[in-house]
């Protein structure tokens, strides 16, 4: 049970200080106050109760009825709630920033449905797949840039030139105007020195030179229209010693060391290191030629009946031949001529053969060049092909 509430008391100054008419001598000789409605007391003393009645809690109990008609209620238990499951994790989707293969295809079809972009678009394909004005845009898919008539001549044709010595491989090389050579053969363009050419030339000493050419072409895309790397088959001596002695770069005191015995490991690696860089080569932005020397009589099954092809390490030779545009191979003919006085005249003609034959390893997918060109020169070759 709680305690009754204690009711506020008035102190003599209160009421003395209310216009009552009550004296301090009614106060003394009355054991009760009594105040009517009609004295001010009252309502100051009802004011103050309701005050005191709202700041103060009521702690008393309710009085039970315990007559025979009344009924006890039940307290209800308290209403327990429980705890909602927490709905599961929304995964967002994830928003993939556009492949510049993405964007062409995207500018493709706006051109096609009258619709533009800026070159900062910025554009999601998320955004794209919500856009219900742009159907055709949004159903093309970004593989369709990269899909090309089959006819389609490629951008840059890789050239390889094999054949003996003094049969024009390097004059054939070095006749275009805006070339650069690479010369691994130790003066290899010293055939060409009265020729005319302008062609621009680099000398490759050690693999190092070698790697270091091509990061200098990336650096400088379209500075040079053709490369011309003369030979493969002495780059890969550069190659071998790279790997046999594991230096890049051949010291003075490693320079004239001889190589005694290479194991089969390393002739793999010198294989997988060629085709690597020559693979990154054919992703440079200019026509390439692959200059080599002339092998023959071997029991290689890829040259099989051919009594020529290029002289190159078998799996070297088999990446290096399927990549080709045109295999050609160079040979020195002599054709006699007897003037008016009697006289034998000489003429030499350098062939560049690319007719398919049983004798040696030639290609042309081009199919504009028939059986060869007689004195060929490799920029008249390549407006030739793109004709």
């Amino acid at each position: 049970m709680g305690t009754a509430k204690a009711k506020p008391e008035l102190v003599l100054e209160d009421l003395e200080a209310m216009d009552s008419g009550i004296t301090l001598d009614d106060m003394i000789a009355g054991d009760t106050l009594v105040i009517t409605e009609e004295t001010p007391v009252k309502a100051a003393l009802d004011d103050l109760e309701a005050i005191v009645t709202e700041d103060t809690p009521n702690d008393e109990e309710p009085a039970l009825d315990l007559t025979e008609d009344a009924s006890i209620e039940e307290a209800p238990e308290p209403l327990i709630e429980e705890p909602s499951p927490e709905p599961p994790p929304v995964e967002t989707p994830k928003r993939t920033r556009r492949t510049k293969a993405e964007i062409e295809a995207a500018k493709l079809a706006a051109a096609k449905t009258k619709i533009t972009f800026a070159e900062d678009d910025g554009l999601i394909m998320d955004d794209l797949d919500s856009c219900s004005d742009m159907p055709d845009l949004v159903s093309v898919d970004p593989f369709e840039a990269l899909i090309e008539d089959v006819g389609t001549a490629p951008e840059w044709v890789t050239i390889v030139a094999y054949g003996k010595n003094g049969t024009g491989k390097t004059t054939f090389g070095a006749s275009g105007d805006q070339t650069l050579v690479a010369e691994v053969e130790k003066d290899g363009t010293f055939s060409v020195r009265d020729r005319g050419s302008k062609a621009k030339r680099t000398k490759i000493k050690s693999w190092q030179d070698f790697e270091n050419l091509y990061w200098y072409i990336r650096r400088n895309p379209y500075k040079y229209k053709i490369l011309c790397i003369d030979t493969l088959t002495r780059l890969r001596e550069l190659c071998l010693r790279s790997v046999v002695l594991n230096k890049k770069e051949i010291d003075a005191e490693l320079k004239d060391k001889d190589i005694v015995r290479v194991t089969l490991p390393q002739h793999g690696d010198i294989g997988q290191r060629m085709i690597f860089w020559l693979n990154a080569f054919a992703e440079l932005p200019l026509h390439k030629m692959w200059i080599c020397q002339e092998a023959s009589g071997s029991e290689d099954k890829d040259v099989a009946n051919v009594d020529a092809y290029p002289d190159l390490p078998r799996k070297v030779r088999t990446y290096v031949c399927s990549d080709a545009t045109i295999i050609a191979r160079m040979e020195k003919r002599f054709k006699t001529e007897v003037d008016k006085t009697g006289k034998e005249i000489v003429t030499v003609k350098y062939c560049m053969l690319v007719k398919p034959s049983e004798s040696y390893l030639s290609k042309d997918r081009t199919n504009v060049l028939g059986t060869g060109l007689v004195n060929p020169k490799i920029d008249k070759l390549i407006e030739k092909v793109y004709a």
